[in-house]
């Protein structure tokens, strides 16, 4: 018989009960043999946060790559884990730090399962691993089928386009053709989830959630950008196309409740290598979870630039590199989730 309390927790929790039959000692003088023992324990999967603010989820060599003189700092108590298991070459390292660029978690640690390519590179030194699965493998991934194309392609020159979703009750969209954002344009994104399918560049200009306009983040101007590939639903080892936000773009954007916090996510059934590239500006603001679980994460900026970004990254492989001052701030929403089984009673 299936538990109710299990069906009521979302099938994670289970129940065991034990029952035996002991002789009696006492009973037997009132003509009773035997009596029943029993006793019952719940436990049940918890998630909570994780400690990490990047994690480069890639068995291979160069799972993460520091490179070109960036200086990245995760403040807030955050930590770093790379995996790359399978890399058997510690010149390559499976964490690899190169050109003067440095890693510094205050507070935190960096945690590697396979070789570190220049250990120097990184405060506190890198720590060993067991290998970590994606957090997120059970997150529904949005789905456009039965939704119509919106018209937008190039959104070319000056002036402000609000780029609307489906309809404000359903807040989805699906893009058929690729985005291009260009000309120094602000555009506004209405609340809601953006599926594109044939990927989203963002070259100059503003992309913003405040679709009010009134300068400032209101509770419910929140966004997911999501890049798949064209129908049937999800991806399932064709290539998705990159979302690529460039170095004279600013990007302003919150990620969703009702969609685990993601801001930017990758169909992770992708094949291929799709990318999502963030470049250079000091003024982009992120605030959620970026997923990539097929791909690359590539966050990088020119000299004398220093980026903060309130996010948290899991990809399968992440870069970060140039000149860029880069901090990311650790925050318990944003950051990746872990199960735990726990005793509840």
């Amino acid at each position: 018989m299936r538990d109710p309390l299990a069906t009521e927790a979302g099938l994670n929790t289970v129940r065991v009960c034990v029952r035996r039959s002991r002789a009696s000692l006492f009973s037997m003088l009132s003509g009773v043999s035997s009596v029943y023992i029993s006793a019952k324990a719940v436990a049940q999967v918890q998630e909570h946060p994780s400690p990490y603010a990047i994690m480069a989820l890639s068995d291979q060599c160069r799972a993460m790559v520091l490179d070109g003189g960036a200086d990245v700092t995760i403040t807030g108590g955050g930590s770093t884990y790379t995996n790359g298991s399978a890399c058997d070459n510690a010149n390559t390292g499976a964490l690899r730090g190169t050109g003067g660029a440095t890693l510094s978690t205050p507070g935190g640690s960096n945690q590697v399962t396979g070789p570190v390519s220049n250990p120097s590179c990184c405060t506190p030194t890198p720590t060993s691993q067991d290998v970590l699965d994606d957090p997120y493998a059970d997150y529904p991934q949005p789905n456009q089928t039965g939704l119509p194309c919106q018209p937008e392609g190039t959104i070319n020159g000056g002036g402000t386009t609000l780029l609307p979703t489906l309809n404000p009750g359903a807040g989805v969209a699906r893009y058929c053709n690729h985005v291009q954002i260009t000309g120094n344009p602000t555009v506004r994104l209405r609340p809601g989830v953006y599926i594109f399918e044939q990927g989203l560049t963002v070259n100059s200009g503003t992309l913003t959630d405040d679709s009010h306009n009134f300068g400032s983040h209101d509770g419910d101007e929140e966004v997911l950008l999501y890049s798949t590939c064209p129908l049937p639903y999800q991806c399932s080892g064709r290539p998705a196309d990159d979302m690529s936000f460039g170095a004279n773009a600013r990007v302003i954007l919150h990620g969703r409740d009702d969609q685990h916090q993601m801001v930017l996510w990758t169909d992770r059934t992708s094949g291929g290598t799709p990318q999502i590239d963030i470049q250079g500006n000091a003024n982009n603001d992120l605030f959620g979870r970026v997923y990539n679980f097929s791909g690359l994460v590539d966050i990088g900026g020119n000299s004398g630039v220093t980026m903060n970004l309130n996010m948290s990254v899991v990809a399968d492989q992440v870069s970060l590199h140039g000149d860029v001052n880069l901090n990311m701030a650790y925050n318990q929403i944003y950051a990746p989730t872990e199960r735990t089984l726990q005793i509840i009673e």
